[in-house]
């Protein structure tokens, strides 16, 4: 399909550049016909970077060199401040021990044939490897860059288990996150040493967490004050060298308090900031990114949602290497990074992990109630009323008397909680109902009524279950191999309490690594630094220090960074407890808008369908097109037919790279 092959163009020009190759067959100097601007040349190997050793900003760091077996020094290209003369073991020390660790790290020993490779904990810079025992190893920051290897060519194959794992979504089962969408290219570990030898590929954790360091502090006030400290220096790290500072705004607690704290260090330094703009009420920010905006006196920027997916879709493709990760179209994302750009941004900064980073306390409710400590379950639950996130679903709220209010709370509380045991049986599930029951006094009405609607919902076509994964059924028996999950953050909490486990499950999620790696790429062709201050190590190990019920705070939530911002974001933020629904029909628009758009890459015979069922996708568009179905239960079909329009157009890209375009 040669018009489509066509349209993956790439007009941009990237500034960082790092590569590298062994060749374990060839023992003549290494040809590399590509201009750096440093490149190391060993006796069958070369090493070349771009912009990273120049770039003296503070929030990348590197180290890269090598030693040649023929010569006494070894060369050392770093924009840190070392010195000395370095070998293998010196490089290894330095990345084991080092607190402030570098982004990157390579070392070529020529000597042993070896080659270390460190990925910094948050993954800002991905190296992805492609390693064949006996015959050579290359690595890049880019895996378009690495296609285009001639060695690698002949290695060009898909991992179906990678596009299974795509097509189901956050259930990341057996998926491995160094796993790329090539069989045998291979990404990096975050906070891992990779040590390459001819033979294999070793991989080991090196990131240590230490919350413990913070067991010092005991009060709600010791912890803010901290927080206060390591957010400061996190944004102060990110921003300080720019020239032109950008921020993304949503109106949100995050995006709101890495622009204000910007706008408290930096208090003369002009700052743009970007809100998206929704067409949907229900997750319009305009009003608090508007306030926020006037608080600091930034030049504020309405970002309209660009009409052209298919175009910044296919761009996003050849950008990546791998199909988008976006559940929705990526055009809003790409655009926003565009119109810094624009305005002449060097960086732009977000509040992209500040949830999951800095938590919010909630999981004090949830063991209370693993726990059986009814008192304490009810304690909490009456201090969320005053911020039940659901209240806009009960129009007469503000008139309900607080008994009331908090009868709906707890009942939507617990009916979350018994729909995540379904699977644990009838049995297990009575025994627990009367429990809750003795223990909190509960509606048997409210459950059968809103068993009884959803069963009348299906029943009218009106409540849709989703379907996991739209793969045909021979490829899913295929990829999904029994046996133990891959746990990559099993070795990063190696020494930390099982309590810290979903918090680093959800910092380090496969799909935020992938985020990492996407935003880098973006950040390469529009040469703007997208930079999130909340992914930073050692606020993570602060988070992992308070206590859940200093974060819970009066019910709020994420008391802790709250107060940390007292006197510097503004109040109606601060303390708003109320959030814009991600769930909206700006949803339904964006799917429908990429779907008109993306019919070529939807044909019969294209390679999707080798994949994914063309009835499984047909009943989704159905679903789609189907007014009688609400907008908020069409979020599994949006990302149905966002994913099946993604893998078709990255197939056609693998094509393209095949022949050589």
């Amino acid at each position: 399909m040669a018009k489509a092959e066509n349209r993956f163009t790439l007009s941009g020009l990237k500034d960082y550049k790092l590569e590298g190759l062994v060749n374990y067959q060839s023992s003549c100097d290494c040809q590399v016909n590509k201009e750096f601007d440093n490149l190391l040349t060993f006796s069958n190997s070369y090493l070349g970077e771009s912009a990273f050793v120049k770039d003296k900003d503070s929030y990348f760091s590197i180290l890269i060199g090598g030693n040649n077996r023929d010569q006494a020094k070894s060369p050392l290209l770093t924009n840190l401040t070392l010195h000395g003369e370095w070998a293998a073991d010196d490089f290894v020390r330095h990345i084991q021990k080092s607190e402030t660790l570098p982004c990157i790290g390579i070392w070529i020993d020529d000597a042993s044939g070896n080659v270390y490779l460190f990925r910094e904990v948050f993954g800002s810079i991905p190296l992805f490897y492609i390693h064949v025992p006996g015959s050579f190893f290359a690595f890049s920051a880019s895996i378009s860059d690495l296609l285009n290897h001639p060695l690698v060519r002949n290695y060009i194959e898909i991992n179906v288990s990678k596009v299974v794992s795509y097509s189901i979504g956050g259930q990341v089962g057996f998926d491995d996150i160094s796993d790329t969408f090539f069989s045998h290219i291979k990404a990096a570990l975050p906070g891992h040493l990779l040590t390459v030898s001819k033979d294999k590929v070793v991989s080991r954790a090196q990131s240590v967490f230490h919350p413990e360091k913070w067991a010092h502090l005991k009060t709600p006030e010791d912890y803010s004050e901290e927080v206060h400290a390591r957010f400061r220096s996190s944004v102060s790290q990110s921003a300080y060298h720019s020239k032109i500072l950008g921020s993304h705004l949503s109106g949100g607690l995050d995006s709101s308090s890495v622009v204000s704290m910007s706008r408290y260090l930096f208090p003369e330094r002009a700052i743009h900031t970007f809100y998206l703009h929704s067409q949907s009420k229900d997750s319009d920010e305009s009003t608090y990114a508007n306030l926020v905006s006037n608080a600091i006196n930034s030049y504020h920027h309405v970002v309209n949602p660009p009409t052209n997916d298919l175009e910044l879709l296919l761009l996003s493709t050849g950008l990546y290497g791998q199909p988008d990760t976006s559940f929705l179209s990526p055009a809003s994302n790409l655009f926003v990074i565009a119109s810094a750009r624009d305005q002449g941004c060097d960086v732009l900064l977000s509040g992209h992990g500040g949830d999951a980073v800095i938590g919010n306390g909630f999981e004090h409710i949830t063991h209370a109630f693993n726990q059986r400590n009814w008192e304490i379950v009810e304690k909490s639950l009456r201090k969320r009323v005053s911020y039940f996130p659901l209240r806009h679903n009960y129009p007469n709220w503000d008139s309900f008397h607080f008994e009331k209010k908090y009868e709906i709370v707890l009942n939507n509380f617990l009916y979350r909680r018994f729909s995540k045991l379904r699977g644990h049986g009838l049995t297990h599930l009575a025994k627990l109902y009367a429990e809750v029951s003795g223990g909190l006094g509960i509606s048997h009405n409210y459950f059968l009524k809103r068993a009884l609607k959803n069963y009348i919902l299906r029943l009218v076509k009106q409540n849709v279950k989703p379907e996991s994964s739209l793969c045909h059924r021979e490829i899913l028996n295929a990829a999904n191999p029994q046996g133990e999950n891959f746990d990559y953050t099993a070795a990063l909490r190696e020494n930390l309490s099982e309590n810290h486990k979903e918090v680093l499950n959800e910092v380090f999620h496969p799909y935020v690594i992938r985020g990492q790696e996407e935003s880098f790429a973006l950040s390469n062709y529009y040469k703007v630094s997208n930079r999130s201050p909340f992914q930073n190590k050692d606020l993570i190990e602060l988070s992992m220090a308070v206590p859940n019920e200093i974060k819970f705070g009066d019910g709020i939530g994420r008391a802790h960074l709250r107060q940390a911002m007292k006197g510097i974001l503004p109040e109606e933020i601060r303390l708003r407890g109320s959030k814009a629904t991600m769930s909206s029909s700006d949803g339904e628009v964006i799917t429908r808008r990429l779907l008109n758009q993306s019919q070529d890459f939807l044909q019969e015979g294209m390679a999707v369908w080798d994949y994914f069922d063309r009835k499984k996708y047909a009943k989704q568009v159905e679903i789609l097109m189907n007014p009688k179905i609400p907008y908020f239960q069409k979020t599994a079909t949006y990302f149905h037919i966002t994913r099946s329009i993604s893998l078709s157009l990255w197939l056609e890209w693998v094509k393209a790279q095949k022949k050589g375009h």
